[in-house]
């Protein structure tokens, strides 16, 4: 008799991934350059994750989340601090969706990828 698998799901890492420094710095051209290389990096985990297992989509989908949180808590967008909340709510949206037993894929994507092709522009 095999034990039911667990149905809550957490998304509280503690570290952000991708090598990203442990604290802030001040705005320059080596953090927008820094940023922008790592929503590059979004943007390719993003096309990856058809091709993954459901574990590893969830991973991906953990580790793109607490990139765009950190990246948006950083304040290095060209947004007041409104578009700032309103970017916030759209992460919180994405984090809804990979915390559901069985996250949809297409519907994670279809927000994630404005929402870093946003990021982008306004870098």
């Amino acid at each position: 008799m095999s034990a039911a698998p667990e149905s809550t799901f957490h998304l509280d890492l503690p570290t952000p991934p991708v090598n990203l420094p442990a604290q802030p710095t001040t705005e320059g051209a080596g953090d927008r350059a820094l940023l922008r290389n790592q929503l590059r990096v979004v943007q390719d985990m993003l096309e990856d994750l058809e091709e993954q297992t459901a574990m590893g989509r969830r991973h991906t989908m953990e580790k793109v989340i607490v990139v765009l949180r950190y990246q948006i808590g950083r304040g290095l967008f060209r947004a007041g601090p409104r578009n700032e909340d309103i970017l916030s709510h759209l992460v919180d949206q994405l984090a809804h969706e990979a915390s559901r037993p069985l996250p949809e894929l297409r519907e994670f994507r279809d927000r994630a990828e404005p929402l870093v092709a946003l990021l982008m522009a306004t870098t």
